[in-house]
């Protein structure tokens, strides 16, 4: 991991970039959850990851599930289990999961016509809040990968560029005001989380595959090493310093973090 696999590129990436921000914003919720669970606003800065990770599994051509991915999924079911922490919803890797299995037969169905992608937002929008006891983002993040392909597949739906841009819009306001309702943020919090989503999703909307070898001749090379591996091992980072958080947080004596405890089935 440390020697930054010979199979990436050489080169920073605008895939790099994108994920330092997600993985940066994540420990920052993670640090809100675990140990200053009073500061919305950390939660408020974390909540940014997530779009970025489900953006990419709809932006890549891949739908292939590496074994990393199931192992990291039930490493982290394991620890919820063993530290006494929730099983539902599910983590963020089944979500992954899920889709890599389903994006394409769903693709078709919702960008077949304007009509059909209307039709599935609603459906979408409505299954949001009953289906986050069962798995993490519900239906809000699949909405989110579904961003994510229609960016990898500009020209091949049913959207032009202002249906498009509607589209993005559209969808960050839902995952954004849903947000703001499930975390309880008021006030300007509120605002600010509403305009951190919004900027978020320009980000997404914008985002193409790039290399940039000149800025990595420039860039000191311990800058350019953190970047690369933020955006090459991403997962690793989320499975390692979930379970390393939870632990922490169980031996400072987090009264939410015990021993197999039964009543924390559902968070």
């Amino acid at each position: 991991m440390f020697r930054l696999s010979s199979r990436f590129t050489p080169y920073l990436t605008s895939h790099d970039f994108l994920k330092f921000f997600a993985v940066v914003t994540m420990v920052i919720d993670h640090i809100g959850f675990f140990f200053f669970p009073d500061l919305d606003w950390l939660r408020a800065i974390g909540r940014m990851s997530f779009p970025v990770w489900l953006f990419l599994i709809g932006f890549a051509r891949t739908r292939d599930i590496p074994k990393s991915m199931w192992i990291g999924c039930a490493l982290l079911l394991g620890s919820n289990i063993v530290m006494g922490e929730y099983i539902f919803p599910l983590n963020i890797l089944a979500l992954m999961i899920v889709m890599r299995f389903s994006l394409d037969a769903l693709s078709r169905v919702v960008f077949k016509s304007k009509e059909g992608l209307f039709y599935s937002f609603l459906v979408f929008c409505i299954l949001g809040l009953p289906f986050y006891m069962v798995i993490e983002y519900s239906t809000f993040g699949v909405l989110i990968v579904l961003l994510g392909y229609a960016a990898r597949h500009r020209g091949e739906t049913c959207l032009g560029a202002g249906a498009e841009k509607i589209y993005f819009g559209a969808v960050m306001s839902v995952v954004a005001i849903s947000q703001i309702f499930i975390f309880h943020f008021l006030g300007s919090l509120a605002y600010a989380a509403f305009a951190g989503f919004m900027a978020v999703g320009v980000m997404l909307y914008h985002f193409r595959p790039q290399e940039y070898p000149v800025l990595t001749k420039k860039m000191p090379i311990v800058f350019r090493w953190v970047l690369q591996f933020c955006g090459r091992y991403s997962l690793e980072i989320y499975v390692v310093h979930v379970i390393a958080f939870a632990a922490l947080a169980m031996a400072i004596g987090n009264d939410e973090v015990e021993w197999f405890a039964p009543d924390l089935f559902f968070h």
